[in-house]
């Protein structure tokens, strides 16, 4: 008997163009389904950020988490307009991000996903 698993929707948010008008939608996969070797490029690319004696230390991801979160969404969308896009997100907008990607690895290290639970309240109702 296989084991099937299902592939997973990267998050796509909107976001107003940084430049000019209208807007530019950005994805990015789930923080638990990066593959290794994006994982490992971003490693790479984070080290190289916080070893930049260019880059101030207040954008340094070792000091600004969120600036992490930055790099990641540069490395997953690379169209000029997105990129520019990205540069120019506020901290809340990041943050939000953050926060989706939080709850992603909740759910990992928990034990349980949204569709486990779900079937598991499922059978508890059913019982009542």
């Amino acid at each position: 008997m296989a084991i099937v698993f299902d592939a997973f929707e990267n998050y796509e948010i909107e976001l107003p163009k940084t430049k000019g008008t209208g807007t530019v939608i950005i994805s990015f996969p789930p923080a638990d389904c990066l593959a290794p070797d994006d994982v490992e490029a971003l490693n790479k690319k984070l080290d190289a950020l916080n070893d930049d004696d260019c880059v101030p230390d207040r954008l340094k991801p070792k000091h600004a988490p969120l600036e992490a979160i930055r790099a990641m969404l540069l490395h997953f969308n690379t169209s000029k307009t997105a990129q520019e896009t990205i540069k120019g997100m506020v901290q809340r907008h990041l943050k939000k991000i953050d926060e989706m990607w939080a709850k992603d690895m909740e759910e990992l290290v928990g034990g349980k996903s949204e569709d486990s639970a779900a079937s598991s309240s499922e059978k508890t109702d059913s019982k009542a």
